[in-house]
This record gives C-alpha cells, structure tokens and sequence, in this order.
C-alpha cells in the first residue's frame, strides 16, 4: 500500500491547514517581516527592508494515534473550528478535536468489515451529521451516516460526542 498525503485547508481560518499520512498534523502559515529578526541567517538588501516579507509554517500539534490516513474533512461550523473527521485505510473514522492540548481522538467508529474508508464528509447544513464512504465489500452497505450528539459531562465539564450510526445501501 502506497503512502498518500492529505492536505487540506481550515474554512475558519487561512493560516491553519492540517495534513495527514501516518500522523495528523496541524500546521500554522508564519509571516514575519524581514527586518524582524526572525530569520538571522538571511542577509537582506537596504532597499526592500519595507516591503519584503517571509512566510514559513510550524507545527501546530501532532496526532500520532491517527494512522493509514486515507481522508480528512474540518467541521465546517465555528463551534468546533478545530474537529476534523479522519478516514483510515483500517476502516477507522476517527473524530480529532486539535482545541485539546492533549490532541486526542474524541471518538473512533468501526464499520462492521475491516476496509479503506476512502471519503468522510460533513453536512454543511447539520452540524451534527457525518457520512463516511468505504471500499464495497461483496454485499455489504459502503456509506455510514451518523448523527453526532453533544452531551455534556458534569464531572469532566468536557464535551463527549456520540455516534448513532445507520448504515444504508449505496445504490449503484
């Protein structure tokens, strides 16, 4: 199986995107001007001190427990501006919320049979509710639909996300 990249870029905002493969990685776009001193190595000419800029990206955070990543989609809401689906070639959709400093797996969810989930997608206009798409195995379903539901936790005062997943047949 061949290693692939997943690069995507946050709808809330322009200077974070996040990028998978063995490990999900939240990366953060610099810009410094050049006379800040950010850069000393860099030797830079008189003239352009006013209008020349670098930019560079740092990581952010790293999520080591995300592997085979084959998919990822940001929430698309502001309440959670930093939650990310994953899909893994294990089958594994995984719910990673990058505003924990721990940057945990929220939630994991197993289709019935082991294989590649090759897409996950929010529902722009449900918050809530989360399909993933999977290899089609012989006569089993390949979409899982899910709604998400928060539910507060008064000794942790953490917010918990639970799946109730139907499974429906793809047509086609």
């Amino acid at each position: 199986m061949s290693k692939r990249t997943v690069v995507e870029w946050s709808p809330h905002d322009a200077s974070l995107f996040a990028v998978g493969t063995d490990n999900l990685r939240l990366f953060e776009v610099t810009t410094s001007s050049s006379s800040s001193g950010d850069y000393p190595d860099e030797t830079v000419e008189p003239i352009a001190l006013t209008t020349q800029r670098k930019r560079a990206f740092r990581v952010v955070r790293i999520n080591a427990k995300v592997s085979q990543l084959k998919c990822l989609q940001w929430h698309p809401f502001e309440a959670k501006p930093l939650l990310i689906a994953t899909g893994t070639g294990s089958g594994k959709v995984l719910l990673c919320d990058f505003e924990d400093p721990r940057t945990r797996v929220m939630r994991e969810f197993l289709p019935k049979y082991t294989r590649p989930c090759h897409a996950v997608a929010w529902n722009p206009s449900v918050p809530n509710q989360l399909a993933a798409g999977f290899e089609k195995v012989r006569s089993d379903f390949c979409t899982l639909w899910g709604e998400l539901q928060e539910m507060q936790d008064s000794h942790v005062a953490a917010v918990a996300v639970m799946l109730k997943a139907l499974w429906i047949k793809m047509e086609g």
